[in-house]
């Protein structure tokens, strides 16, 4: 059973009136989530995301990515 089928079981025992409540709470979270996103700078946000990245896989990265762009993206000449 994955977790949203666990989820939706709860939802469907509860009476209407705490569903709706969960509803409003869950939806109220996820403004609040949005809002802090809107208001970081593209760097914050690519740092969270790169932090993400296992080391074992950031290691595969070219280290002359970003010198030769154009080639790992339209498979141009590298420089």
């Amino acid at each position: 059973m994955t977790v949203k089928d666990r989820i939706q079981k709860i939802i469907e025992t509860m009476p209407d009136s705490e569903a709706i409540d969960l509803l409003h709470r869950l939806e109220e979270q996820q403004k609040e989530k949005r809002a802090e996103f809107l208001q970081k700078s593209a760097e914050e946000i690519i740092e969270e995301i790169a932090r993400q990245i296992p080391e074992h896989e950031r290691k595969r990265v070219p280290a002359e990515l970003l010198e030769n762009l154009d080639h790992y993206i339209y498979g141009t000449s590298k420089k």
